[in-house]
């Protein structure tokens, strides 16, 4: 049967599915869910794998805190700043929770229960073990606290995720493949003691801050350096740091990724004991010379537990930044406003123990990468039954 003249012009032009894939790929996550019911050949372009790893939604700041009363699971996101109770039990015995990982990478957030390594998608509510803790030593300050530093970041020739893990006292650099399961040592180049952050991922690649020698590692203050891990030769590599006028400070207080992650940064205190802040941004990753100021947070404005160890994440339009703060248990969040230069808090508490990431939200599954294994044991972890139970719809 002929179609009409006025029905076809009332009919949709056919948009190329390219187009159709670009637009999906800025849609937030409950937009895009609609959108795998419009057609089949959306739905397939939603479930492509590449499409998938593409796809990054809003950003959100995770917290695990755990004390002798409880546990709780607390999600930030830094577009409206909403906090969303993710996981709350109360009860907990001493000892009974502890997690010394705590990373993401492309959506996945990947987090330590006792030996047990899982890997969570937060957005589609999958979780499965991945891997095991090699048997380490106790170190003097904590009888669990043998991994000072951690990251998590993709292998695009490999198809594979890689888990790193720097170790104290041992002070020796682990590396594994989410897919082979096996620990190699590596060659670190620096002070273990001395790394502060939990690997700030930015475009797949892990960054810590380091010490300039042994003898700086228990200061913040004292960290001038940015190394980052490249996953395809497992070398860690020293990046480019702006060079200061004379007399002020060079120490690098804070990494971060602002501008709806475009932008990898870094903060520094400008001026030697004031406490001022100074943010600034690599405009073009890798080149020294393209490190620019974003902006600078006055000393009267920032209290000082933030003044070391903490995390820079921007709104989606770039009006707010959330500041997260993560030392000895204590933990807090801070929203600094640009236009209105001032401070509004977000979150905080203290516990006996703190974890504290930022995830993007995805459609990536960690199934691919389960742990197996014929041992039973973990079928009596209580803890790990529980996590995986309330983690998983």
């Amino acid at each position: 049967m002929e179609v009409s003249a006025a029905k076809k012009a009332r009919s949709p032009r056919h948009i190329p599915i390219e187009i159709v894939r670009n637009i999906l790929l800025k849609l937030e996550m409950k937009a895009m869910i609609r959108c795998e019911c419009v057609c089949k050949e959306w739905r397939s372009t939603i479930e492509d794998p590449d499409f998938k790893l593409s796809y990054r939604g809003g950003r959100r700041v995770v917290v695990a805190a755990a004390s002798d009363s409880g546990l709780a699971f607390t999600s930030i996101s830094t577009d409206n700043i909403r906090i969303k109770t993710l996981l709350q039990r109360r009860g907990i015995r001493e000892g009974g929770w502890w997690s010394g990982v705590w990373c993401s990478c492309n959506g996945l957030v990947l987090f330590s229960v006792g030996k047990h390594i899982l890997l969570w998608n937060p957005s589609t509510r999958c979780c499965t073990k991945v891997l095991e803790l090699p048997r380490l030593k106790p170190s003097m300050w904590h009888r669990h606290n043998v991994v000072s530093a951690w990251g998590l970041c993709y292998v695009p020739s490999t198809g594979d995720y890689k888990a790193v893990l720097l170790l104290d006292p041992e002070e020796t650099v682990l590396v594994a493949s989410l897919k082979n399961k096996v620990w190699r040592k590596v060659l670190f180049p620096y002070e273990v003691e001395s790394v502060r952050d939990g690997g700030v991922n930015f475009h797949n690649t892990l960054h810590w801050r380091v010490a300039q020698s042994a003898t700086d590692w228990y200061s913040s203050l004292r960290c001038k350096k940015v190394v980052y891990f490249d996953a395809e030769s497992d070398e860690f590599k020293e990046l480019p740091t702006p060079s200061f006028p004379a007399g002020e400070s060079c120490s690098i207080l804070g990494l971060g990724i602002i501008d709806h992650g475009r932008h990898l940064c870094i903060a520094r205190e400008k001026r030697k004991k004031t406490g001022e802040l100074e943010v600034l941004v690599m405009k073009e990753y890798g080149v020294k010379n393209s490190w620019m100021t974003q902006f600078v947070i006055s000393a009267s404005q920032l209290r000082s537990g933030f003044l070391r160890d903490f995390t820079f994440y921007t709104s989606r339009n770039n009006t707010r930044a959330l500041i997260g703060s993560c030392l000895y248990g204590w933990w807090g969040a801070l929203v600094y406003h640009f236009k209105l230069e001032n401070f509004l808090e977000a979150e905080s508490g203290l516990r006996n123990h703190t974890a504290m990431c930022s995830y993007v939200q995805s459609f990536v599954s960690p199934h691919e990468f389960i742990w197996r294994d014929d041992d039973d044991q973990d079928k009596y972890d209580k803890m790990l039954t529980f996590i995986l139970e309330r983690f998983n719809i």
